[in-house]
């Protein structure tokens, strides 16, 4: 009877086992520790430090978009849904680990940025919305003179907002939406943008386009010139399978790394 009951047990604990192995995020390795589902192109000069595979978790998989990281986690918000899944900072490489919980916002929103302590958005109309990083209530909205904001990216130098409809140039707005400064650019497919800046050196933009439905790229732009100085061309492992969302660089446990999403697929961090 005991062997019997043991047995039941081992094989009960095994099926809860099994049964949850779909519920958490893969990080699938190949070659050198390479993930083996966004390989970074030929040249490209950052270390992967962390790949979140959350493509067989339920919910997180249906129109994820985040890149972000705040307050010792990750946000990973669906713009087709007002549901935000935030996941622990103890993964491999300081990536997503351990779920934290998850929350409804606002929702719609396609990008998202931060100065640090505040969290905000772009919903692809000509508003930005402020959120409570905690409770992610909606704070407050702030109107744009000119331009969508699908891609947003907060300025530390100016204090204020980089934003861009998918297609079309990119604009700076002040903190009450008065349009500063215009970046000609005629990338097509605009989803995330980042921030970029040493003291005493040039700051720029990261842009996160969808080139293709087989190819996301990533622009690296002088906003002093507006010119491009560097592209990099990632290649999709499979038509429309982990094309561009939302981007962001931040500070991960006392290192810059720059987030980006790969829609309804991963999320990956680059050193920077």
């Amino acid at each position: 009877m005991r062997t019997l009951t043991t047995l039941f047990i081992l094989v009960f604990a095994a099926t809860l086992s099994f049964g949850q192995i779909d519920q958490v995020p893969k990080l699938l390795v190949g070659n050198g520790g390479v993930p083996t589902d966004t390989i970074p192109p030929a040249g490209f000069p950052y270390p992967t430090a962390f790949n979140f595979n959350y493509s067989t978790v339920p919910g997180v998989n249906a129109g994820t978009v985040g890149a972000m990281f705040l307050n010792g986690k990750y946000y990973l918000n669906r713009w087709n849904s007002t549901m935000m899944y935030r996941y622990n900072a103890n993964g491999p490489g300081g990536g997503p680990g351990t779920f934290a919980d998850s929350i409804t916002y606002a929702g719609a929103i396609r990008d998202l940025t931060t100065d640090g302590t505040r969290l905000w958005g772009g919903n692809a109309s000509t508003g930005i919305l402020e959120f409570d990083p905690n409770t992610l209530a909606t704070l407050k909205t702030y109107t744009l003179t000119g331009g969508q904001t699908r891609a947003i990216a907060w300025d530390y130098n100016r204090k204020g907002f980089w934003n861009s409809a998918f297609g079309g140039n990119i604009f700076f707005h002040d903190t009450t939406g008065v349009l500063k400064q215009t970046i000609t650019n005629t990338l097509t497919g605009k989803y995330g943008l980042a921030f970029d800046t040493v003291p005493g050196q040039q700051a720029y933009l990261w842009a996160w386009n969808q080139a293709s439905t087989t190819t996301a790229s990533l622009h690296k732009i002088s906003i002093a010139t507006g010119t491009e100085v560097a592209n990099y061309v990632f290649t999709l492992t499979a038509t429309s399978v982990g094309t561009a969302g939302g981007a962001e660089i931040c500070n991960v446990n006392g290192k810059m790394m720059l987030l980006v999403n790969y829609q309804n697929f991963a999320v990956a961090g680059y050193y920077m």
